[in-house]
């Protein structure tokens, strides 16, 4: 957070300049490189940045006081997508959860739907003041998968990636995921060819799984599951065990990278038959 709020910060700055050309803007931007982007002062903000400030110190301080300076932000702002972003994310309660999701998107729409929409739909998140809209859209669906509502959570991540989809979330994997528990395989053999040179674990294996849910033990469907495995030799062993929640990072091949892939994707493997007896005998 503290990156997005040093962004918000250049994009203040940048604001305040009137370059006449490309060239002009780079050497601006090039002395900001060594000393640092600067901080405005609240003096010069207006409601709408004091809010946002407010959620972004919210983030580097403590669940109670966060939540203080987030109802504080309202007060000064009742339209903060970034406020509702953040005392969702501090919610024990799912529904409690939505409920401030469903207002920061309620508030989005209004603001970043229809004709705004349709002219920037497809680079949403490289226009910095809809990342918070997207986030709620994004939190929001992962509530849904988790209340049993896969086909909504899959309906909303569809429309993350029609507004951006270079996926800056990386929302795409969750997706293939989605669409092997629901079973729209034709819709996940679409989602595959759509992203055929993805290298990640989550295509790999899944991409095996679904061959091996159409073909059986075929050479295809093995030979996709040597490719995942030397990818991560730790995800056939973690298959039928409880998934563990994902880590802060993970690197390629790693544990943790095994343990988000089953976080979204043992239940998968789990609930088609033979797939994972299938696995560990390819493994050998």
């Amino acid at each position: 957070m503290k990156q997005n709020k040093v962004m918000r910060d250049l994009q203040r700055l940048l604001e305040t300049q009137n370059f006449k050309n490309e060239e002009e803007m780079n050497e601006f931007l090039s002395k900001y490189q060594s000393e640092g982007i600067p901080e405005f002062p609240e003096e010069v903000l207006n409601t709408r940045e004091k809010a946002e400030d407010k959620v972004y110190q919210a983030y580097d301080t403590s669940k109670t006081k966060g939540i203080k300076l987030a109802e504080e932000a309202l007060k000064l702002d009742k339209d903060c997508i970034l406020a509702y972003q953040y005392l969702g994310e501090q919610q024990n309660n799912l529904n409690k959860a939505k409920h401030y999701y469903i207002k920061g998107i309620e508030i989005g729409k209004k603001k970043f739907g229809g004709k705004y929409e349709k002219e920037n739909k497809g680079h949403f998140w490289m226009i910095f003041e809809t990342r918070p809209y997207m986030t709620c859209l994004f939190n929001l669906s992962e509530c849904e998968y988790i209340s049993g509502n896969i086909d909504e959570s899959i309906r909303l991540i569809e429309y993350l990636l029609e507004l951006n989809p270079y996926d800056n979330q990386g929302v795409r994997y969750i997706l293939s995921s989605h669409l092997l528990e629901a079973k729209q395989y034709h819709k996940y053999e679409q989602h595959s060819k759509a992203n055929k040179d993805d290298g990640g674990i989550f295509f790999k294996f899944n991409n095996a799984l679904y061959e091996f849910i159409n073909s059986g033990n075929s050479l295809k469907s093995i030979n996709l599951l040597k490719i995942a495995i030397e990818h991560n030799q730790y995800v056939i062993g973690k298959l039928d065990k409880k998934s563990k929640m994902l880590s802060n990072g993970y690197s390629i091949g790693s544990k943790e990278e095994a343990n988000y892939y089953c976080e979204y994707n043992a239940k998968n493997w789990q609930e088609s038959k033979g797939a994972i007896e299938w696995a560990k005998t390819v493994n050998k």
